[in-house]
């Protein structure tokens, strides 16, 4: 009996070897296939580059990614450093410039590439640069450029630079991230527009709106553009519309003599300074409006058909049910980009009214698509 008992003690401890000794392989086959993944994340438009990229990558045979970043200027890169186990099998860099993918023709004038590399000793047509593969690096001040041939890379170095702490980038001279924006055939369009910032989230309502092939016209306050001009240049060089809503919010028809027009055109100047552009139509605050500032704004006049009361409810369950329930096709939709309910429920919104069949597009998108010239000295408040 106790012989019986040894033997049945030893094979299940043979037993309990041969699970752990399966549990321990499966353990590592499973390590072997799966991917640890971390990259930077910066709650604007380079989130959704970087995982665009992330996901186009060769990710074969490798089972972690780590990051470095580097920056120089207005030029950020990140290192993707992959990895099998403990073995570090290649290196890929992302370049960005102003929250994009950024082409090196968009960093570097041709021309001037061409002139930093000859002043450092080496000589190469400007042919050579325009046909072949540029590899480049930026690292705090340090800059390491490479001319690749389809046979051998040739390095250009500006500053020096350990070549074990560089990274190669490996960018096309035509190559842009740029998120298009289009119209969808036989969606039924309605203008967003975003009435008293810039604010802290109005990146955020972009960022929202990009993912959704949307789009928006942000009338903007002087004193918020004042405060936030960075926002207000994003904004503009990522395609979306900005409109004057005066210098200060106030009721123009209170305003005696010419004030109202000073609030008007000093908001304009205001923006044209910083990005260049005019401001193509005037939202009055409040609404308010009178014949002589229609025709004397020098811009078409735009309200709205459908308000979201988000300033009054603060609530993004409320400001959801206000669209849904009203919404028509041709409207302007008035939100404030001051709240975070408003972002909040914009984000519920999207994908329900593309389910629906609506496209949240600019007021310009709006009426153009509908066939309608926006005229100076007149008012809209809807597209239908």
């Amino acid at each position: 009996m106790e012989k019986r008992s040894i033997i049945t003690t030893v094979l299940t401890v043979i037993l309990l070897l041969l699970i752990s000794l399966l549990f321990y392989h499966l353990s590592n086959k499973k390590s072997d296939v799966s991917l640890n993944i971390d990259y930077p994340v910066f709650h604007d438009n380079r989130d959704i580059v970087i995982k665009k990229y992330l996901k186009e990558i060769n990710k074969k045979d490798i089972t972690d990614i780590k990051y470095d970043l580097g920056k120089s200027n207005d030029v950020t890169t990140i290192l993707f450093k992959l990895y099998n186990g403990e073995n570090l099998k290649k290196v890929e860099t992302l370049i960005l410039n102003k929250k994009k993918k950024a082409s090196l023709a968009e960093i570097f004038n041709i021309d001037k590439l061409k002139t930093i590399i000859e002043n450092n000793g080496n000589e190469i047509s400007k042919e050579t640069i325009e046909n072949s593969q540029i590899d480049i690096l930026f690292n705090d001040k340090t800059t390491n450029i490479y001319i690749s041939n389809a046979e051998t890379i040739d390095s250009f170095e500006i500053v020096n630079n350990k070549l074990e702490e560089a990274s190669l980038i490996k960018l096309n001279l035509d190559e842009t991230y740029h998120e298009e924006h289009t119209i969808e055939t036989g969606a039924k369009l309605v203008a967003f527009t975003f009435d008293d910032g810039p604010s802290k989230y109005t990146l955020d309502i972009i960022n929202i709106l990009e993912e959704y092939n949307a789009s928006a016209t942000f009338f903007e306050v002087g004193y918020n553009i004042k405060a936030r001009p960075e926002v207000v240049k994003e904004v503009s060089d990522r395609g979306f519309e900005i409109a004057n809503h005066t210098t200060d919010h106030s009721k123009l028809t209170k305003l005696s003599g010419d004030k109202y027009l000073e609030k008007i055109t000093e908001n304009n100047a205001l923006f044209k300074e910083i990005t260049g552009k005019d401001m193509p139509y005037l939202r009055p605050p409040y609404g308010s409006y009178n014949t002589k500032i229609k025709e004397n704004a020098g811009v078409p006049i735009v309200t709205w058909s459908l308000d979201t009361r988000d300033w009054e409810s603060r609530d993004k369950d409320k400001i959801k049910e206000m669209v849904l329930e009203n919404i028509q096709e041709g409207d302007i939709i008035l939100f404030h980009d001051l709240y975070e309910s408003t972002k909040d429920a914009v984000k519920e919104l999207m994908p329900i009214l593309k389910e629906q069949g609506y496209q949240a597009v600019s007021v310009g998108e709006l009426f153009v698509n509908k066939g309608i010239t926006l005229e100076a000295g007149a008012s809209y408040r809807s597209a239908r």
